[in-house]
């Protein structure tokens, strides 16, 4: 019985993290977008309307480069993968709690 009870848990924190690191994603992106921006050379790159309005709307206060949102891409990205690795398990529990129920 503990394992069903434990089941409803599980898949809410699973998405939970997928959201917060899909979230995380889209700031680190914007922070790329907006450090592209603010990049001066002699070559002329051209963002999209959409990828100035994300980097406008961005708190980048204290951050300069593209380093750390690269980096915190890589994390999200990794850890996005692991919650939808404990979806994957909650599933094979379902499966298999379903196999004992029948």
């Amino acid at each position: 019985m503990s394992a069903i009870t434990g089941y409803a848990p599980m898949v809410q924190s699973a998405v939970g993290g997928i959201s917060r690191e899909f979230d995380r994603a889209a700031k680190a992106s914007a922070q790329v977008a907006q450090s592209a921006l603010e990049f001066s050379s002699g070559d002329k790159v051209e963002v999209s309307p959409e990828a100035v309005s994300a980097a406008k709307a961005g708190d980048f206060a204290g951050t300069s480069g593209i380093e750390q949102p690269m980096v915190d891409l890589r994390v999200a990205k990794y850890t996005a993968v692991a919650n939808m690795k404990v979806l994957e398990t909650a599933d094979q529990l379902a499966h298999e709690l379903m196999g004992m129920v029948k």
